[in-house]
């Protein structure tokens, strides 16, 4: 998986964004999303993927 360089955290009136969530897409459309907490934000992500993966 290539990795994307983002920012950690975002901050949007109400809404903070963190490393450990992937989108989910589906022939070219957003079907949801999912997130993952507990180790290193390295880590959360790749568990994400993994999760993602077909």
């Amino acid at each position: 998986m290539e990795r994307l360089r983002r920012i950690g955290l975002l901050s949007v009136n109400g809404i903070a964004a963190i490393e450990g969530g992937l989108p989910i897409t589906l022939n070219g459309f957003h079907a949801g999303a999912i997130g993952v907490s507990g180790a290193r934000s390295v880590e959360d992500e790749e568990c994400a993927a993994a999760g993602i993966k077909p």
